[in-house]
């Protein structure tokens, strides 16, 4: 299985909801970004946009639900892209078959294949997949 290469690491979509884990805790250097503020957010911003200059680069990019929240997720994949120093790891994680979980919307499935495609300079390892009846 890939690891997270150490060091800063951007946690997107890091609101915490539902007594939900705070993403930030599983890494020392973390930065929350959300679309909205609360409990797990250190920058509200928008993906769809770039970071911030003043950010910096990020060593690893945690993406767990996420993408399929973007209405235009082929624009955060760039700026996502953009934010990671050369040799980053990335962990996405995304639903290709779920049951549709509005918040804020639920625009998208996402197969490995489209991973591909949205993060054309990424190598990816897909360390798992999970199907129907698993």
């Amino acid at each position: 299985m890939a690891r997270a290469n150490r060091g800063r690491t951007l946690v997107v979509g890091a609101k915490v909801y539902d007594g939900k884990v705070d993403r930030r805790s599983f890494y020392p250097h973390a930065i929350g970004v959300d679309l909205f503020e609360g409990e797990g957010v250190d920058l509200v911003h928008d993906l769809e946009h770039p970071l911030p200059a003043e950010m910096g680069q990020f060593d690893h990019v945690d993406c767990v639900s996420v993408l399929e929240h973007c209405q235009r997720p082929w624009l955060m994949a760039q700026h996502l892209e953009d934010a990671m120093r050369a040799g980053a790891s990335i962990l996405v994680s995304v639903p290709c078959v779920w049951r549709m979980h509005a918040y804020p919307s639920d625009y998208w499935r996402i197969l490995p294949q489209a991973l591909q495609v949205l993060f054309p300079r990424v190598r990816w390892q897909i360390t798992g997949v999970l199907t129907e009846g698993r």
